[in-house]
């Protein structure tokens, strides 16, 4: 009954990020920064400190501590740009807050 009631009061279906700034009407800036993106290199579409916390990040798992002090960034910053690559695909997070290249 739950989500019937949502969906009788309007809900909508979210299936990606799309679905929210189509809803609310949002404008998207383009992002300052951004390297130019050279040969196909994931790293070449990536903002600068985007780029420099993706390079501490491999295929073996690593933890949010270590890239965390290995960057010196707050973790509030880091965990942001960390889920802003996983939004991109270029990591996953895996179980113990580690993080590996996809």
């Amino acid at each position: 009954m739950g989500t019937n009631d949502l969906i009788k009061q309007g809900a909508k279906l979210v299936s990606s990020i799309d679905d929210t700034i189509e809803e609310f009407n949002l404008v998207t800036k383009p992002r300052r920064n951004r390297i130019k993106n050279v040969g196909g290199n994931p790293e070449s579409c990536l903002a600068a400190d985007e780029a420099a916390l993706y390079s501490l990040i491999s295929k073996d798992p690593v933890f949010l501590d270590d890239i965390i002090e290995k960057s010196n960034l707050e973790v509030s910053v880091a965990s942001d740009m960390l889920l802003r690559l996983q939004l991109k695909k270029l990591i996953k997070q895996l179980p113990g807050v580690q993080f590996v290249k996809n």
